[in-house]
């Protein structure tokens, strides 16, 4: 089975603080915001799902949840505008850095899976990918410019058109996320 890198052992020992740990095993959604910003009249967001994690039992999947919720067997549903965010405060840190699991299997160049940072909870900066990742990649994000930042929100997006989706295609899962935070100690 998978073995999470032990960022812990790595990063606490150069000064860095967890933020968050989150791998999904334990009660959800907790603080973790979920939207569904489709347009299709159907209610389907982020939730956590037994069907594929990267390591224990749990990782969260983007149509898992939601009165019109969608089994992960049968792959990600058409028109699916999904998104799930956390909240942090970032006011006393001068570096922040994340690594999470990311497993995809869209449909490449049409639906996509973004990861995106914002200090205001509506202009977002975010990187994207589409396709299939292989097996399941390590993600890690410096986030240095939001350091300082008393509200800072990260999301996990994913998006598809109008056409071609599960059975073909099974979608993003995300586990084992970690966020990091590190400050310089300025006592003389």
């Amino acid at each position: 089975p998978y073995q999470a890198p032990d960022l812990d052992g790595i990063l606490a020992t150069q000064g860095w603080t967890l933020q968050l740990y989150e791998d999904f095993e334990g009660l959800f959604p907790g603080q973790w915001i979920l939207e569904d910003f489709s347009s299709d009249g159907f209610d389907r967001t982020w939730g956590d799902t037994s069907y594929w994690s990267q390591y224990g039992n749990w990782s969260i999947w983007p149509a898992d949840t939601g009165t019109d919720r969608v089994d992960p067997s049968l792959g990600y549903p058409d028109n699916l505008n999904s998104w799930i965010e956390y909240e942090f405060d970032f006011s006393g840190m001068d570096d922040v850095f994340i690594d999470f699991g990311l497993w995809y299997d869209t449909e490449p160049n049409y639906d996509w899976i973004y990861f995106c940072a914002s200090i205001d909870f509506v202009n977002y900066s975010c990187d994207y990918l589409s396709g299939y990742s292989g097996g399941w990649t390590d993600q890690a994000y410096w986030l240095t410019s939001y350091a300082g930042y008393s509200q800072v929100w990260l999301a996990w997006v994913f998006v598809s058109d109008y056409s071609i989706s599960g059975p073909d295609y099974f979608g993003p899962y995300v586990d084992e996320v970690y966020v990091y935070g590190y400050s310089v100690d300025t006592t003389p």
